[in-house]
């Protein structure tokens, strides 16, 4: 499981990269006023993929303080499934500039959502004798699992799914 704050880099784009996966370094906006009150740079999210780790979430909600978006890229032996979404624009983007106190989406800079925020992936490794998988989970965000937020709404069980 690996969780990447935005303007992190942790120096695995390689590693990401061989599974379709790159790490955005916008940050994710959501405006449409149900953030818990915890404002624009909170998304809310109530939109999960069809996997194992969020299976029984049907219309619960989970929330992720300054996260960046996961972008994916279709790639030859990986299966992977978007865990979590953000509403569609305009309700939701990626803002590229995090200076500006004013929020507003910008064509051509910003990422129009809905947003990934969390991904399963899933590598089939064969051998001549046996069948295996080798499996990561990434989330743009960490904070969802840190005290105080890991015990709200589905925060804990979207992070202990995930282990």
């Amino acid at each position: 499981m690996i969780m990447i704050d935005p303007n992190h880099d942790p120096k695995l784009d390689t590693l990401l990269k061989s599974w379709g996966v790159q790490l955005d370094n916008r940050l994710a906006i959501d405006i449409s006023g149900g953030n818990l009150g915890l404002g624009p740079a909170s998304p809310l999210i109530t939109e999960y993929g069809e996997h194992p780790i969020t299976q029984d979430f049907r219309n619960g909600i989970s929330f992720y303080p300054l996260a960046r978006p996961i972008l994916i890229e279709p790639t030859p032996g990986i299966q992977s499934t978007p865990l979590l979404r953000t509403k569609p624009y305009p309700d939701s983007w990626a803002e590229s500039d995090q200076e500006n106190e004013k929020l507003e989406f910008n064509e051509g800079k910003d990422l129009k959502g809905p947003l990934t925020l969390g991904v399963a992936l899933t590598k089939k490794l064969s051998s001549p004798t046996k069948s295996r998988e080798s499996r990561m989970v990434i989330f743009g965000n960490s904070q969802f699992a840190k005290d105080g937020l890991f015990q709200q709404q589905l925060n804990g069980d979207v992070f202990l799914n995930s282990v």
